[in-house]
């Protein structure tokens, strides 16, 4: 926030050129050439042609207007041997080469000071005044396009300040309601200003507002929120740790990361300490997404495990094309719940080859007719 714009802010601030003139002057050359080109037709025509091209080039810039290149703020955006040749013509040239040498300097903007405060050490000190005032004309516009920015941002920063005020003293169904409605901004607007406010709420006493608070932040693109979720990896809450999980899959795909990702879910994945049997399963399953090398025990297990999520298991083996596990998957359908049964039969689909869907029976039946074939199966 406090870093200088790459674009020149409006209205008072615009100390240099603005680039709705040059745009404006380079639209006038386009419609120039059509006159000039149809000077043998009728002139009624060339008028219609002339204006429509105006009018289309002054309805874009009033639409787009144009955005300055410069790294810092202004139009220009040079090299430093031509900065370095726009600030000795300051001192050896006359005074139009100066004033434009002058022009272009403002617009390269801040990327300009270096080389001017050198010219200050070798320059005479009739000429000192003139990159004296340019130098502080330069940074005077740098400081009013940070306020600029920072007047953009203040609204943004009460809002993060009322919400966090909010999560602090309202009763535990205003916190609940306030951060499901946040979360479900951010997963449009993805807005990572609001990070403050989603850390704010995983260290809410309420379960349900940390839910809401990893799911949000895991709805973010930025590197505070990815920070966020691997500290949440060894959060006291185990639905905080499972969701952070599922967050990080989402930036895996990030070459800067994927390493750091990776490793971080592995840890997780195989950590002993980890008391929460979903928690390390999911994280499991992230790698073996990822390709990652993993120990395909722990979705065995949970097969025989009653108080899992058979959910993840089934989807893990069948990725890992696990056919001894064909009749343990069997026996889960048996008694899977509505929730489950789904993902056993899309897994023993994805193994066999066959479709017999949630139907246990038939899959039964199907195993019975054709274990022979089958690898030797897991008890």
């Amino acid at each position: 926030m406090g870093e200088v714009s790459s674009h020149s802010a409006p209205g008072p601030y615009m100390l240099v050129r603005s680039p709705k003139v040059v745009a404006f002057k380079s639209s006038i050359v386009p419609a120039l050439i059509l006159w000039y080109y149809n000077a043998n037709l009728p002139i009624l025509s060339v008028r219609v042609a002339l204006a429509i091209t105006i009018w289309i080039n002054l309805f874009q810039l009033s639409c787009h207007p144009q955005k300055n290149s410069g790294t810092h703020h202004g139009g220009r955006d040079l090299n430093p041997l031509e900065i370095s040749k726009l600030a000795h013509s300051l001192v050896n040239s006359d005074r139009d080469s100066r004033e434009q040498a002058e022009a272009s300097l403002i617009e390269c903007g801040t990327e300009a000071l270096p080389v001017l405060e050198e010219l200050m050490r070798a320059t005479d000190v009739s000429r000192k005044v003139i990159v004296r005032g340019l130098i502080q004309r330069i940074q005077l516009n740098a400081r009013l396009i940070r306020s600029h920015e920072t007047s953009k941002h203040q609204k943004v920063l009460q809002q993060v300040e009322t919400l966090i005020r909010a999560l602090t003293v309202e009763p535990e169904a205003t916190r609940q309601h306030l951060m499901l409605d946040l979360r479900k901004t951010l997963i449009t607007s993805g807005d990572s200003r609001m990070l403050p406010v989603l850390l704010h709420g995983l260290k809410d006493c309420d379960s349900n507002v940390r839910l809401q608070a990893i799911h949000a932040i895991g709805a973010l693109e930025s590197e505070g929120a990815l920070s966020a979720l691997l500290h949440s990896l060894t959060h006291q809450d185990a639905n905080v740790r499972y969701y952070a999980i599922s967050g990080l899959r989402r930036y895996a795909s990030n070459t800067d990361y994927d390493c750091l990702i990776r490793c971080s879910l592995q840890k997780l994945a195989s950590r002993p300490e980890e008391t929460d049997y979903d928690v390390r399963m999911n994280a499991a399953y992230c790698c073996v997404e990822l390709g990652s090398e993993v120990d395909s025990g722990i979705f065995i297990d949970a097969l025989r495990r009653d108080d899992v999520n058979h959910a993840i298991a089934v989807r893990a083996l069948a990725k890992l094309s696990r056919k001894d596990a064909i009749g343990l998957i069997i026996g889960r359908l048996r008694v899977s719940p509505l929730d489950v049964d789904y993902w056993c039969g899309k897994a023993l689909h994805d193994l066999t080859g066959y479709e017999y869907g949630t139907d246990w029976r038939k899959w039964a039946e199907w195993y019975e007719n054709n274990k022979k074939s089958l690898p030797r199966q897991l008890e």
